[in-house]
């Protein structure tokens, strides 16, 4: 990836028409942090899980009088943008805003990062305001059935490249990971899965995936292994071969009662990519190998994620690794040029008056341009 260096506006205008994807969402840092750039706060102090709820629970309870029902629906968000560290990363639609924040006064360059948003982000809008006050705990206490269809539905619309072997390994690195539990999840987890409800003749011409996931089983069953996670490699590519090898042969009889029957083998295998991933997810397994790029982006009330165009890059929790997110591109910005570029974007309309919207950064705008 070629990095660009800029020194005014119109350059960086100029390399953003340069730009042949389709860039939609941008991200501004003060300086390159290295291994823990495009990170979120929570991850990047290493915070703990349990303070972190433990913040978002106190700060809950102390401003819930005088908050909107937009704001306690959408409270993670509220309390990203008033300081609390949460696994958010900021990101923004608007590039100049991007711009403005990579200009932050320091004695390093600034970056902005580019990402393409169609396809290569999942959009788990719907499933993380399910979630509500759990956060990011996989334990929830709502119609787990709606959220399991939340989060299936996020998957099989988003079109991002989903390999059942990832999710293989999700599921066994998970606390479950013993092979008489994965038999069990592959018979019950699936039983239901494109199983119309109440209609012996439909039923009837679905017995061929039944007998699928029986046999899917059995096989697990017969592999030599005690802890999937010991040898996680080679049991997930020995499933995923015979899902991807099997799969189609064993539907390839069914009639598909949906107006898409041509990609009913493909929709199955999505399926089943969201269903391991679900029930790894509710085990606690690591899934971030997965869903590299998790797009939240609720519709906000409050003054400050309007005027900034704000968007989130959800991050999901593990205490093994970081998730590492990688840009289409970036553009520095030279430090000796960000004074200047803060007072040409002030021309703009875009100071810390408009971007954060409070009385007192309206006010720290004002000394600044009275200085």
């Amino acid at each position: 990836m070629d990095i660009q260096k800029t020194y005014n506006i119109s350059e960086f205008v100029a390399a953003l028409e340069k730009q042949t994807t389709n860039i939609c969402m941008f991200r501004g840092e003060k300086k390159d942090y290295g291994e823990t750039k495009l990170v979120s706060a929570m991850l990047r102090s290493n915070e703990n899980k349990s303070r972190f709820k433990m913040r978002c629970d106190y700060l809950y309870r102390r401003v819930f009088a005088n908050i909107s029902e937009n704001e306690k629906e959408h409270f993670l968000a509220f309390a990203q943008h008033h300081g609390i560290p949460t696994n958010l990363l900021d990101a923004t639609t608007n590039p100049l805003i991007a711009l403005w924040f990579a200009c932050e006064n320091t004695d390093e360059d600034g970056v902005i990062y580019g990402f393409e948003d169609n396809y290569t982000f999942v959009d788990f809008t719907n499933f993380i305001n399910m979630l509500g006050a759990n956060y990011i705990h996989s334990n929830f206490h709502g119609d787990k059935i709606k959220l399991q269809d939340c989060f299936e539905e996020s998957l099989c619309n988003s079109g991002i490249n989903m390999k059942i072997e990832d999710a293989l390994k999700s599921l066994f690195t998970s606390t479950m990971a013993q092979k008489e539990n994965i038999c069990k999840v592959l018979k019950t987890g699936f039983n239901d899965l494109l199983l119309p409800q109440g209609n012996g003749f439909y039923r009837k011409q679905y017995a061929p995936y039944n007998e699928f996931i029986s046999n899917m089983a059995e096989y697990v069953n017969g592999l030599d292994f005690v802890y999937a996670d010991d040898n996680e490699n080679e049991i997930s590519s020995c499933i995923s071969a015979y899902i991807i090898d099997e799969l189609p042969k064993i539907l390839s009889d069914v009639e598909a009662d949906d107006a898409h029957k041509e990609n009913f083998v493909e929709y199955v295998k999505s399926r089943f990519f969201s269903r391991l991933l679900f029930i790894a997810y509710c085990e606690g397994g690591d899934i971030m190998s997965c869903l590299p790029r998790i797009l939240y982006q609720p519709i906000l009330s409050f003054k400050r994620a309007a005027t900034q165009h704000s968007c989130f890059i959800y991050q999901w929790y593990d205490k093994k690794t970081h998730q590492t997110l990688h840009p289409e591109w970036e553009i520095h910005v030279d430090k000796s040029a960000k004074n200047k570029i803060r007072q040409d974007l002030c021309k703009f309309g875009l100071n810390k008056g408009t971007i954060f919207g409070d009385y007192d950064s309206i006010a720290d705008d004002v000394i600044e341009r009275t200085m």
